[in-house]
């Protein structure tokens, strides 16, 4: 059968990597591989994106709008009609409860589609709702928070590829790709031994030995949830040794000797008793970071997910502030954008915004708003509250771009509960998930090759530490007799159905007349490096050879604000809980950990060859515990919090620390209130079913632990 060959880009996580994609004489993509011409990836692909073939050919994918009937059935409904409805059914919700009743959720499929993720908070601000929630305050608000508090650094860390030495905390790039803590994406296998090759020393932290623990020059396995007692650890003995970086600190810093004082305690024998490690490890990764040139310290989900995630999350940003592993003044700045606005970033502290404080406040919660990349958000943990809540500005409608917050959020039980009281739920979404089986309104869009698309601007720059971006036209036509709508036309629509006007980089979108795509790309464009039509002449993508930028001097002379007294009373409150927080008990002696799987992407769902291999999320034990509990490989088996349940089946992990269950999170698709009936062996099941919302939750962005939670194991029937 007669083939095509189309060059794109793959948008599953802000990797990008480069595609060719073989496409039949039906216009039916037949496999996608790797493109060896891309300037980044190389030919690198993951399993995931090579697996988009059979996710644009998936029998069970939504090919026409839906509306679900009063006995929960759903039927077909035409693209304007639906817009019609959701449009006066959010009308009827603002005139009554006012615009804040109107919310959305972004999770991570929205955040990797351009126009989607830039247009969905202009259109919240074009309604005046600040309703604004996303998977990033499920997984890494604690970055945000740091950032609030101690302040930020106008010209960024110091990058990878010219580190002598790199720290990391409770993240896996070789299985979660996306989740890099600062390391380049692309093929990161290649990348680290490339790095390595050169003389970079990378350290590791994580209570399992990871495929990228396999190639650390030191590897620490941790009790679960002790990650700031070993910063702390580290923080000592560098300022006892005087290996901080005076100069460095003089200028900047801000309770210098306040942390000093603070993190006495923690001891090179107190911080071995309490995370379980050799007495020697702490002492090797602390001179190991302080006595290299260059280098910085980064943390993923791992760490942002458990206990004490906000104060681990400082106090490894102050590993970098005490070292000084910062770009500094002269030096050139090696991605000043592409495809946003050019940066010319200063050697100067950003102030510390602490944005929690103003503006508007969560109803249910003493809790403020958190400012992301490029929106102001509302924490996701409390999104079920403002649902179930009544009174002024109750959530009753709720749009979900790209996500599954039924099975993402914590809690779940309180989640579907909140779901179900919802007066409109738009789903936009091409499986009938969870989510979408809740949902008044399933509106399926164009999937990835169906779509043409820029990389994400600020993943560019945050990720991407070369002036790179590419341009991908949509490759193949959506199915015959399909009915799919884009998201940012889904959202350009109701905003014309309001009566508002929605914005894109300052311009007001004529509202009469959808714009075209092509319009959005240059508007979105605009202000960066090189123009939208030259990086569109570049099917594989192009490293710009740009004129040199450099660091500019400091204009002002703010300084970090390292230790700010809400930081230091959580590091005194944990010290007093000693190793308490999520420790296992005598009813519940296991400590329950979050994982990556390579064939998944949080809540997305493999289809095609991966759903064969990857059905469900195991629940991994080390052998040695296995054994303890009578079960063997394949043993069926409950895992029950104090919160709740979930049936599992033991897979052992020899590379995991004993007295652990390591399960992959955002599985299962039940809907129902009987999670022990749910379809294990197909869809696996929801880890926040073990999580309750209510408690064990950190301030400021109210993140509830979802990782080193205390658990037990016991068998179940077959």
């Amino acid at each position: 059968m007669p083939t095509r060959e189309e060059i794109s880009f793959c948008r599953l996580c802000g990797g990008a990597c480069g595609t060719r994609v073989t496409v039949d004489e039906q216009d039916k993509i037949v496999s996608v591989r790797g493109d060896r011409e891309h300037p980044l990836s190389r030919g690198y692909a993951c399993a995931k994106g090579l697996d988009l073939a059979e996710m644009h050919n998936r029998p069970d994918r939504l090919l026409h709008p839906m509306k679900r009937m009063p006995d929960g059935s759903f039927a077909r409904i035409g693209v304007e009609d639906a817009l019609d409805e959701i449009g006066e059914g959010m009308r009827r919700i603002i005139d009554r409860d006012g615009p804040d009743a109107v919310a959305c959720f972004m999770g991570t499929q929205g955040f990797q589609n351009s126009l989607a993720a830039i247009l969905l908070p202009e259109w919240l601000r074009a309604i005046g709702s600040n309703s604004f929630y996303s998977s990033l305050t499920i997984d890494q608000s604690a970055k945000v928070v740091c950032f609030g508090r101690m302040g930020g650094w106008g010209a960024g860390k110091q990058i990878f590829d010219t580190s002598d030495v790199w720290l990391m905390f409770g993240s896996n790039p070789l299985v979660s790709i996306t989740s890099s803590a600062g390391m380049p994406v692309w093929n990161a296998t290649k990348t680290i031994k490339d790095a390595k090759a050169r003389g970079l020393k990378l350290i590791v932290v994580d209570p399992r030995r990871t495929e990228t623990a396999e190639y650390a020059d030191l590897f620490i396995s941790p009790k679960p949830g002790e990650d700031a007692t070993i910063v702390a650890g580290m923080l000592r003995l560098i300022l006892a040794e005087g290996l901080e970086d005076k100069d460095f600190c003089a200028r900047y810093v801000d309770g210098l000797d306040v942390l000093r004082a603070a993190v006495e305690p923690f001891t090179p024998d107190y911080v071995a008793r309490r995370a379980g490690i050799p007495l020697d490890a702490m002492p090797a990764a602390a001179r190991m970071f302080a006595t290299a040139k260059r280098g910085s310290a980064d943390s993923a989900t791992g760490v942002c997910m458990g206990p004490n995630s906000n104060l681990t999350v400082h106090l490894i940003e102050a590993l970098n502030v005490v070292c000084g592993r910062y770009a500094r003044a002269g030096e050139r700045i090696p991605n000043p954008g592409i495809s946003c606005p050019t940066i010319s970033p200063r050697a100067e502290v950003i102030p510390p915004p602490r944005w929690w404080e103003s503006g508007p406040r969560v109803r249910t919660r003493d809790l403020g708003r958190l400012r992301s990349q490029f929106a102001y958000e509302m924490p996701a943990s409390v999104l079920s509250d403002e649902i179930l809540t009544p009174g002024k500005g109750q959530v009753r409608a709720l749009l979900v771009e790209g996500g599954n917050p039924a099975n993402a959020l914590p809690d779940r039980r309180k989640t579907l509960a909140a779901l179900r009281d919802l007066e409109l739920l738009v789903a936009l979404e091409p499986l009938m998930t969870a989510t979408a089986r809740l949902a008044h309104y399933i509106l399926p869009p164009r999937l990835i090759y169906e779509r043409p698309d820029l990389p994400v601007p600020w993943n560019m720059i945050g990720r991407t530490p070369w002036p790179f971006s590419q341009f991908t036209p949509a490759i193949v036509p959506t199915p015959p007799g399909s009915e799919l709508v884009d998201d940012w036309y889904v959202l350009w629509a109701i905003t014309k159905r309001l009566g508002c006007t929605l914005e894109l980089a300052g311009d007001k979108l004529d509202m009469v007349n959808p714009p075209h795509e092509d319009e959005l790309f240059a508007l979105m464009s605009r202000g960066g490096a090189v123009p939208f039509e030259e990086v569109r002449r570049h099917p594989h993508g192009k490293l710009f050879d740009l004129e040199p930028r450099y660091v500019g001097d400091a204009q002002g002379d703010a300084r970090f604000d390292l230790f700010p007294a809400d930081v230091a009373a959580e590091l005194a409150a944990c010290l007093d809980a000693g190793a308490s927080a999520g420790a296992p008990g005598a009813d519940f002696g296991f400590s329950f950990t979050v994982r990556r799987m390579r064939d998944t992407m949080n809540s997305l769902r493999p289809g095609g060859s991966l759903k064969l291999r990857s059905a469900f999320n195991p629940a991994y034990m080390h052998p040695g515990d296995i054994e303890g509990l009578g079960l063997q490989k394949g043993s069926a088996v409950f895992v029950e919090s104090r919160s709740g349940r979930i049936p599992a089946v033991v897979e052992p992990d020899a590379k995991l620390r004993p007295g652990i269950v390591s399960m992959a999170h955002c599985w299962g698709e039940g809907t129902g209130i009987d999670f022990d009936a749910e379809d294990y062996a197909s869809n696996g099941s929801c880890t926040s079913t073990l999580v309750d919302a209510d408690t064990d939750l950190e301030d400021i962005n109210g993140m509830v632990w979802m990782t080193a939670i205390p658990v037990r194991v016991t068998p179940r029937a077959a």
